[in-house]
């Protein structure tokens, strides 16, 4: 069968279906049915009425009344059927394309290193299974998939499950529902603050669950990472792994430890200097490969501009665009850490607000959450206590704007709850969203 005659046939036949159908004249491999089928668009589009006269004057080919008109009374199609026809030109033209990905990739083969190679390949191939997402709906379409969206919140709900990914610190995760699909999180704060242990915390605990998480890592090298979740793994102090001071008790933990790593969903791409196309294409290879929940990058100030002509700030600005168009385009929660400005430093409260963020305004615009980190006892040396820790929800599109009182543990770099304290002290000021 004729799938690109049957879709003609049915759509002069039945016009009002032209625009309420997701296929493009591009998708179709009969150049004439395809202007006939951007013809159709055209005149629906102005309201005229369809029909195989008015498509035929206004298409370039002598031949297209004689050829519409064919269609019309010879070739099958009907309209019920009409969505089993899209989906077979559509699945035609994907593997047309993927047929010439694939040829041009081993075309590159002689002249180009495995890296470009596999990395173009991997973007290409992402591009196409993303390649038929509609985002074009009308009113009964948005609302079929909103309440498709509430009928999963609900049923996670009353399951005792989470909305979002969770962050392991129940306080957080009460107030945001964990993190959520299609969001960019920053999470700001000063130097020494935490911020890379809070992205290693959440990861793990986020992966102890079965999520599969990505890390990006542009700080530290995978031994260094390696090393931060061995200790918050193994509970064994992060100055011993550090020095190999190792008791008889720390062996068995550290085995444990290191077994039990090694079965996380946990994937780690360290590369010192990379732009968001590398961070996407390393993202996307999971998503195809493993399947991908969550993405944490460390962090964002240490990711390249695409461009080297632009000046920081906007550079700054347009990465951070970027990295919410991924978290859209994958349809995860990525989270990013970012540094804040040291103009705090000179305040005599020095826990930070979402003002703070360095180099762009673009970032609290784009991001749909903002989480700021503060420990006293940086600032504060005689601080009895050292564990105390801060977070301040500075920005929340899902819900609450308030500070919590939490709990770090500088022996394994953890960020855990603090029972001892209530959720919310005079730490970060409670606002209102």
């Amino acid at each position: 069968m004729n799938f690109e005659h049957a879709i003609i046939r049915v759509f002069l036949h039945h016009p009002e279906l032209i625009l309420q159908n997701n296929i493009e004249a591009v998708e179709f491999s009969d150049l004439t049915l395809s202007e006939a089928l951007h013809t159709m668009k055209s005149i629906a589009i102005s309201e005229m009425a369809v029909d195989a006269m008015v498509v035929a004057e206004k298409m370039k080919s002598p031949d297209a009344l004689m050829i519409l008109a064919d269609i019309m009374h010879n070739a099958s199609g009907v309209k019920e059927n009409i969505g089993h026809y899209i989906d077979a030109v559509k699945e035609i033209n994907l593997k047309k394309k993927l047929w010439q990905v694939l040829n041009d990739s081993i075309g590159q083969v002689d002249y180009s290193s495995v890296v470009d190679i596999v990395g173009g390949l991997t973007t290409n191939l992402a591009e196409l299974s993303n390649k038929d997402v509609d985002h074009a709906y009308d009113g009964k379409g948005m609302m079929r998939k909103t309440l498709d969206h509430i009928d999963t919140m609900y049923e996670l709900k009353h399951s005792g499950k989470m909305v979002g990914i969770p962050t392991g610190l129940k306080k957080l995760d009460k107030v945001l529902g964990g993190f959520h699909r299609s969001d960019l999180i920053i999470v700001g704060a000063r130097p020494a603050m935490g911020k890379t242990a809070f992205a290693i915390s959440s990861a793990i605990n986020a992966s102890k669950k079965g999520f599969k998480v990505g890390f990006i890592s542009t700080e530290m090298s995978i031994v260094q990472v390696g090393m931060r979740v061995t200790s918050l793994i193994s509970n064994i102090s992060a100055s011993v792994m550090r020095d190999s001071d190792f008791t008889e008790e720390d062996w068995p933990r550290l085995t444990t430890g290191t077994k039990r790593i090694s079965e996380l969903p946990f994937y780690i791409y360290d590369k010192p200097v990379c732009k968001v196309s590398d961070i996407a294409m390393q993202a996307k290879a999971w998503k195809a490969n493993n399947g991908l929940d969550i993405l944490f990058v460390d962090y964002l100030t240490r990711i390249k501009p695409e461009s080297g002509s632009e000046n920081k700030t906007i550079a700054i600005g347009n990465i951070a665009t970027d990295l919410k168009t991924l978290a859209r385009t994958l349809d995860i929660p990525v989270v990013c850490l970012a540094q804040v400005s040291r103009q705090v430093e000179q305040r005599q409260d020095k826990r930070p607000s979402m003002g703070d963020l360095r180099d762009s305004g673009v970032i609290e615009q784009e991001a749909d959450q903002v989480l700021m980190l503060y420990r006293d006892c940086v600032y504060n040396s005689n601080d009895s206590n050292s564990n105390y820790a801060e977070i301040g929800i500075e920005k929340n599109r899902h819900g609450a704007v308030m500070g919590l009182d939490v709990q770090f543990k500088p022996e394994t770099m953890e960020w855990c709850d603090q029972d001892g304290f209530p959720l919310c002290q005079n730490s970060f000021r409670l606002k209102k969203s």
